[in-house]
Order: structure tokens, then sequence, then C-alpha cells
């Protein structure tokens, strides 16, 4: 986990270990409340939230988030370029007609 280059994933355990990590985070939010339970981290942690739910949520935003970490200076770990770690986004997303692992791996991922 130390290793990825961004993190994609929602609200739970590993995505707070992720940040602890110092990991880039893109963060589907469901309701909680983002001041009390959001993941700390000394890197970039991104929420993704919709006032209608995580099913709401538009994956050309969360595609969006994911490149503008990934174009981001490089932090301080030792990544390996291919390493993303995504959990569980597309049932998150309602199994929208889009996988972002093959969008964020293609050299043109917006359509």
């Amino acid at each position: 986990l130390s290793r990825c280059r961004l993190f994609l994933g929602h609200d739970s355990g590993i995505t707070h270990l992720a940040a602890a990590l110092g990991v880039p985070c893109v963060v589907l939010w469901g309701p909680t409340n983002p001041a009390i339970w959001r993941p700390r981290g000394s890197h970039d942690v991104r929420l993704l939230q919709h006032e209608h739910g995580l099913l709401a949520l538009d994956p050309r935003s969360v595609l969006a988030a994911c490149q503008d970490l990934l174009t981001a200076p490089a932090h301080d770990s030792p990544a390996t370029p291919s390493v993303l770690w995504v959990d569980h986004v597309t049932r998150i997303l309602g199994g929208a007609e889009v996988n972002l692992v093959e969008l964020l791996a293609s050299p043109n991922p917006m359509p």
C-alpha cells in the first residue's frame, strides 16, 4: 500500500491507512461528517461527496481527481509507476459503465 502512487477508495479503514502512509488519496465519501471522520495524511487527500449519496457521484469527476493527483509532483514514496490501488470503486459508483482502472491506464483517458 505504501508503494502506491494513488489510492482510490471510499470512507473505510483502508483509506485511513493509505492516507496515514502518505499515499495521495481520492476518497468517495458517504453521508458521514468529513470534519470528524476524514482521513488525515501528510499528502493530498481529496474527498468527493455528493448531497444525494455515492451513487450520484459522476465517474468523470472521480477520474479527473485521480488524473490530477497522478500528474501532481511526486511525493516522497518509492512508488512504482504502475502501482494503483482501487478499492471497490465500480461497486460504489453503482456499476457505472466505466472502468476507471482502464481509463487511468490509457494514454488519453478523457473522451
